[in-house]
């Protein structure tokens, strides 16, 4: 494959390795420990949403300026796969700051409604059945608790919003 220069091919295996690469680095902060005083930097942040991105599907963007802790990223992480979850024919994720709120908000013009995932928000002792696959919708309400954080969920028919104070962090 040498000297064949860029093709459409080589073209699409970048971008899946890139994606697959995106991924693997969300899993890491997501499902990973979260030491107090631990930040990410904005541009790993920037440089994991663009990967995800690549997919075509949903789009990504996140308007969180500079480094932020650790525990909270990991909880947009998981919020993020929560909504990959709800908008499975596509759609816009949207990270941003309120004051002290963080707004993670999904737009898509059909969604798939996960009402009884989203209800382990609110009641840990839910019924709702999680599959491995789905297994985000269970740890986002964890990794909220161990920050001291508490989850808001609205839902439209085509709007996710899920809202989070960061008590004296950014």
């Amino acid at each position: 494959m040498s000297g064949m220069g860029a093709t459409p091919e080589i073209a699409l295996i970048s971008e899946s390795v890139e994606h697959a690469n995106a991924r693997i680095r969300l899993f890491r902060i997501a499902y990973g420990a979260a030491p107090g005083g631990a930040t990410v930097p904005r541009a790993e942040v920037i440089d994991i949403v663009t990967g995800l991105g690549r997919s075509g599907r949903l789009r990504f963007d996140w308007r969180i300026e500079g480094d932020l802790p650790r525990a909270l990223v990991k909880i947009a992480f998981l919020a993020l796969q929560c909504f990959e979850t709800e908008m499975p024919f596509g759609g816009v994720i949207e990270a941003r700051l309120d004051g002290a709120s963080w707004v993670i908000e999904g737009r898509a013009e059909r969604r798939r409604a996960e009402s009884q995932l989203w209800s382990i928000l609110h009641d840990p002792q839910s019924e709702a059945e999680i599959s491995p696959a789905n297994v985000h919708f269970a740890l986002l309400p964890l990794a909220a608790a161990d920050s001291s954080v508490s989850l808001h969920l609205e839902t439209t028919d085509h709007t996710v919003r899920l809202t989070f104070e960061a008590i004296g962090r950014p």
